[in-house]
Parts: C-alpha cells; structure tokens; sequence
C-alpha cells in the first residue's frame, strides 16, 4: 500500500504502507519574476497579495479565518488583498503563486497539500496550520511560518511572510518529492511487491 502522508497511516489499521507525498512538476513550478506573473494576470502591483488556494465555499478549508486574519491587517498593510482560486487550468496556478506575496492555508485538515510544495517549488513565503505533514515540508525554509487556526495567529504569520518579502529556498526542499522521484519510489514499491508474490509457494493464498 502507498500512502501520500504519514498522518493517514492510523487509518490502516496496522497495515504495511510507504509514505510517498504526490510528486511536483518542477517544470511548471518555478519561480518566477513577481512583476511578470502580475502582469500576465492583469494583476495590479502595487497590492500586497495573499493568496488562498482552494474554494471559498468549502468549508474544511476555512476561508473565513483566512478572509478574518486579512482583515485584521488591513489598516496596517496597505492595499492588502486575500485571493481565492480554484477551478483554474492547473497550468496557469504557478502564475498566480508568482504573483503573489505570501500563500495561505487555513484548512481543518489536509494529508499533503499539493498547495504547499507547489509553493515551495515557486519559491513564495507559507503561512499554514499545523496540519498533514506541512510542519515537514517547510522545516528550515526561511519565509515559511507555521500558526494556529485563528484570525490573530494566521495575521501574526501573515505580518511575518510580507515582512519577509523575498523569495524563499523551497526548492531545496523538494528533491525527495518531484514528479521523477516519486515515480521511482512507486515503481521501486510495485517491483518489491511482485517479487513477493513470485516467491510465494504454490497454492498459497494472494492478497
């Protein structure tokens, strides 16, 4: 069995599993130049831009602590904006993260968001709750910051990433997880399981 989070293991029951997080396309994620990203989008670029990756009317991910923790900001960041995405061609997601000045998860409960490697690869600060395994991915990445799931902890870390301003070294991060490791590490699983089976003796059961 392989499994995308250590978090989910609980629910195996005390069955084998291989962790192995979904891959990213480094390719489409990179880092980009914030003002190109803006000015493919028709962005303006005088506005500090937190972006929420994920329906607002879905309710595990909590947009409204994110939309409270904004507001909370507002007079002390001019031109803040919260911007929510979702149904998008996931190609053009990397422009949108470019784009903006930090990105935002607030969810109830993740395994391992794609979001936030995404964001790594583009190298543009985090601010997330502690779920799934998101304290591992952004462990020792400067412009990254963990909070807790209310609007005053979420603007605490929010004020920290914009203050931050640069790009992050997400992509250091990710060696273990792009899209040609993760590849090699489920076929290495799927190689090991057939070869067990083979060495079965004949006549015992398959599972």
């Amino acid at each position: 069995r392989i499994i995308v989070a250590e978090v989910l293991r609980p629910r195996l029951a005390g069955l084998d599993a291989e962790v192995i997080p979904m891959g990213v396309d480094m390719d489409l994620f990179r880092p980009r130049p914030r003002a190109e990203a803006r000015a493919a989008l028709g962005l303006d670029i005088e506005r500090r831009i937190v972006l929420f990756v994920a329906n607002p009317a879905n309710l595990v991910k909590r947009y409204d602590v994110a939309r409270a923790a904004v507001e909370l900001l507002a007079d002390e960041v001019p031109r803040l904006e919260l911007l929510p995405i979702w149904e998008l061609d996931h190609a053009r997601v990397p422009l949108y993260m470019n784009a903006s000045d930090v990105v935002v998860l607030t969810s109830l409960h993740e395994a391992s968001p794609c979001v936030i490697k995404e964001a790594l690869a583009c190298e543009v600060p985090i601010v997330s709750v502690d779920v799934g395994d998101v304290r591992q991915r952004i462990a020792g990445v400067s412009g990254c910051y963990l909070c807790q799931r209310s609007p005053e902890d979420v603007a605490s870390g929010l004020r920290r990433a914009l203050a931050f301003e640069g790009r992050t070294n997400g992509r250091e991060k990710l060696g273990e997880i792009t899209l040609e490791a993760t590849a090699r590490r489920v076929i290495e699983v799927y190689k090991q399981v057939l070869a067990g089976r083979l060495r079965r003796p004949t006549g015992s059961a398959l599972t």
